[in-house]
């Protein structure tokens, strides 16, 4: 009786059935979730490290994005990659428009969110990229050995990470 009752509000319920699927994959070090729209078939990947909510290192729109605190202002990053010379963050921005990569922060007071962004073009081949998110702050190192065999698992799965495709 009770099962008979949920099933026929679900029926009514006009939030009752998800209207997307989601999948997760695992590849060493990295994870891939691809979700798609039941009704338009479009599809979205997100390829990151660390926890889906909120991914210390994620990819989309060219670019690989590099978390911290979303309180802290990154306009003044410095990183490295491998043990190559330290690079302002602000000498790559035109680089990361050129991307089509965005930046999301909720004020004008931190435009960045946290968030450094990396063009993907200046990592292939690299293993650790250490960001120094301010100059008042420690720096800290990145493993992103396996991205690039990440970013070619998520175009076999059929899509392109951070990018919507449609079927």
């Amino acid at each position: 009786m009770i099962a008979a009752f949920f099933a026929l509000a679900s029926g009514l319920w006009p939030f009752g059935t998800s209207q997307t699927s989601t999948q997760h994959f695992q590849v060493p070090a990295w994870n891939i979730r691809v979700t798609r729209d039941k009704f338009t078939q479009d599809r979205t990947c997100l390829v990151f490290q660390g926890r889906q909510r909120k991914p210390m290192v994620s990819y989309a729109h060219g670019a690989v994005t590099f978390q911290f605190a979303s309180h802290l202002n990154t306009t003044e990053a410095s990183f490295k990659i491998d043990n190559g010379p330290v690079r302002a963050w602000d000498d790559v921005y035109p680089a990361l428009v050129q991307t089509g990569a965005r930046l999301e922060g909720r004020s004008l007071d931190n435009p960045t969110g946290g968030k450094v962004m990396i063009p993907l073009s200046m990592l292939r081949g690299a293993h650790v990229v250490t960001v120094r998110p301010s100059p008042r702050t420690r720096p800290r190192s990145f493993a992103i050995d396996g991205l690039g065999d990440v970013l070619g698992s998520a175009q076999g799965l059929g899509c392109e990470a951070g990018v919507v495709t449609r079927s």
